[in-house]
């Protein structure tokens, strides 16, 4: 009579029933953090613009506006303040490190200790966000449009920036809006233009859904056209260059095209 069958036992160790959840929690989180850093940078903007004396200063957060401009078909705005001293196109960032670059950069550079990142020039970005404005008001209420982009705390700003260009810390930027003091809108534009902009945006979850998912594919494919050595900009040639913070691949058609992109 052959023996019974004993079914061979496994030792699993411990320590991977404890280790499986945490990196999947680990790759979660590393998803999640750009969102989470996002929001934070907003929250810090509000409490600041929350200062702002609210007779004078409309204040109109999350604005998602159409911009057949842009690749996702519309431009998402951090902030937006409407006074009779204008309108102020806010972009926020929350990050950390040093940020270095140049207000004409395609890209600027993060830098964290030894590890470098590289990123789209927000003031370009912001530049984009106040042309789809003056397009929604037209030209009898975009009388005067003000681009700010405001960094957290976090970030050491080393940008080679003009007179008059408004790349701040948050902490500064009531006083930033305080500089200007001169009305250019009557009550009634001020009101025309608030109006405009909360009848114009775009509140719909499943939109809003579709616009992150159409940003996400541009950023991809950009990604992917670059990693081919193909130019995004103008299906140049991408090269090799050195300059000022290191190592960077550059069109191949400069100076008629500016783009770089890291390596």
């Amino acid at each position: 009579m052959r023996g019974a069958f004993v079914p061979t036992q496994v030792h699993i160790p411990s320590i991977l029933f404890i280790s499986i959840p945490l990196i999947i929690v680990l790759l979660v989180f590393k998803q999640l953090m750009p969102k989470l850093l996002g929001h934070r940078g907003e929250s810090i903007v509000r409490s600041r613009l929350d200062e702002l004396d609210t007779s004078k200063y409309i204040v109109v957060n999350d604005l998602l506006i159409p911009n057949q401009k842009s690749k996702s078909g519309t431009s998402q705005i951090d902030h937006v303040v409407v006074s009779r001293y204008g309108v102020f196109i806010i972009e926020t960032k929350n990050y950390s490190g040093r940020i270095m670059g140049k207000e004409t950069d395609a890209q600027w550079t993060q830098v964290n200790y030894r590890r470098k990142d590289r990123f789209g020039n927000p003031l370009r970005q912001n530049y984009g966000h106040v042309q789809a404005i003056k397009e929604l008001l037209g030209e009898t209420l975009a009388v005067k449009v003000v681009s700010i982009v405001a960094f957290t705390g976090n970030a050491e700003l080393w940008v080679d920036v003009k007179p008059g260009t408004h790349l701040i810390y948050t902490r500064h930027l009531r006083n930033t809006i305080d500089q200007y003091d001169q009305a250019v809108l009557s009550t009634n534009q001020v009101n025309q233009i608030t109006e405009k902009l909360r009848g114009t945006n775009i509140g719909d979850y499943n939109q809003r859904k579709k616009h992150t998912k159409n940003i996400q594919s541009a950023v991809a494919n950009h990604r992917a056209t670059v990693k081919k050595g193909i130019c995004p900009k103008c299906g140049g040639t991408l090269v090799k260059r050195t300059g000022k913070y290191g190592s960077f691949t550059g069109c191949s058609n400069f100076p008629k095209c500016y783009f770089t992109a890291g390596i």
